[in-house]
């Protein structure tokens, strides 16, 4: 039976949220409806796919990989008891409130004495081995005095911090420069990876259309107070705003002044030479 849970905003924001795939963020909030009073559900993949996915084009085996970056991004632990597959959510009553719980069926993998991976797990290759030496499958860390119930380890989630997911395009450092507001350089940094997935973006446009507009904003004088983040610049996919919006961006120059006097200058002297022909005529 589904149940009603509060998803914080700050899933969104979190690190591994980001680094998880959209089809793993939703699988993993459906779980949460899914769970019971004490944030244990059924992890039969035919459930899961039934729930979370009911009018999309997937299989049931592309539900076990999923499963496995969920444990590996949420620290979800999934295991088997009396043959049936398991999934525990260890930090759900961090994150979930309830009055009234009802009776609980079925037991944590901690409190097993030897719990085992359901079957259709065993060949998901993207798992972490604990170090541990445990057969449960989710990341967790044993920390001497804490996380400890009776004998067994309580699964804590391990933040992830992988080298790859972190790493800065060299590119990305000169559109921090050519951007000038330094507010949110992590969703930044994000959101540029993201844009530069577009086709025909690259980091040039990219750069280009950012000084265009901060250069804009200058002149406007909206700058920096009134000037767009640059996350949310890129998220909005500003770059595709019009040529002539951004043309108008830049600012104007001595020169141009002097360009448009000459110009006027010009004009009037023809306009004059005209008065003198026309004059002569007669």
């Amino acid at each position: 039976m589904a149940r009603i849970r509060s998803i914080k905003p700050e899933f969104w924001d979190s690190e591994d949220t980001a680094n998880a795939s959209l089809r793993a963020r939703l699988l993993y909030i459906a779980m949460w409806n899914m769970a019971d009073d004490y944030g244990i559900g059924d992890a039969a993949p035919i459930r899961l796919l039934s729930f979370a996915f009911p009018h999309d084009d997937l299989e049931v085996s592309d539900i076990p990989p999923l499963c496995g970056e969920i444990a590996d991004r949420f620290g979800v632990v999934f295991y088997r008891h009396e043959s049936r597959a398991y999934y525990f959510i260890s930090n759900f009553d961090k994150h979930q409130r309830t009055e009234k719980k009802a009776k609980q069926r079925t037991p944590y993998p901690h409190d097993l004495k030897s719990p085992a991976i359901p079957a259709f797990m065993e060949n998901v290759s993207d798992i972490p081995t604990p170090s541990d030496g445990s057969t449960v499958t989710g990341r967790r860390k044993k920390e001497e005095g804490t996380g400890e119930q009776g004998n067994n380890p309580l699964p804590v989630p391990v933040k992830a911090a992988p080298a790859k997911a972190t790493a800065e395009p060299e590119s990305f450092a000169d559109f921090w420069d050519a951007y000038g507001k330094k507010t949110g350089r992590p969703k930044s940094l994000t959101a540029f990876k993201a844009a530069l997935k577009k086709p025909g973006v690259t980091s040039e446009v990219l750069i280009e259309a950012a000084s265009e507009y901060v250069e804009w904003a200058k002149v406007e004088g909206k700058f920096p107070d009134f000037t767009k983040d640059p996350a949310t610049w890129l998220r909005g996919e500003h770059w595709n705003d019009e040529r002539s919006a951004r043309e108008r961006a830049k600012p104007r120059t001595k020169l141009d002044g002097f360009a448009d006097v000459d110009a006027e200058l010009a004009a009037d002297e023809e306009g004059y030479s005209e008065v003198r022909r026309i004059g002569g005529a007669r």
